[in-house]
């Protein structure tokens, strides 16, 4: 009984000390960016309608203006990187409000929604509104 005894401190030490210095990965659950289409960048002028900053990412209500008269704008859902990232790139909350007459560039949902991935903002100057496109930074996974 003694030896049995024995036998399993040595177990119970040995797998504490092996668990406790397994290293330890963050575990992250995301999806890939394969459902956007990648190859294809449209540029669209329009208003934005809603900013959500929400994580995991930021996403971004936006009406595209017709391309011909008579036709009714069309509404877009944009993902853009997570909050935290989107800070990293000089974003802050309120540089998207509703009302705001933007430019942007999008890579589409490749089944023809109209939602995408958003990858440049431009303000109603035509000035980059102090955002990075993934491709500039991270591309191929979103964070």
């Amino acid at each position: 009984m003694r030896g049995a005894t024995k036998n399993m401190k040595r177990f119970i030490s040995g797998a504490a000390m092996l668990i406790a210095l397994t290293p330890v990965a963050p575990a992250v659950a995301h999806h890939s960016i394969s459902m956007f289409d990648n190859a294809t960048v449209l540029k669209m002028h329009g208003t934005v309608q809603k900013c959500e900053w929400t994580n995991p990412h930021i996403h971004l209500w936006f009406l595209a203006d017709p391309e011909k008269a008579g036709v009714q704008p069309t509404q877009w859902v944009l993902e853009a990187g997570s909050p935290g990232s989107q800070v990293r790139r000089g974003w802050d909350r309120h540089v998207l409000n509703p009302g705001d007459k933007v430019t942007i560039t999008l890579n589409p949902l490749k089944d023809g929604r109209h939602a995408g991935l958003l990858q440049q903002v431009f303000g109603a100057d035509g000035k980059p509104l102090a955002h990075k496109s993934r491709s500039e930074t991270e591309r191929p996974g979103l964070e």
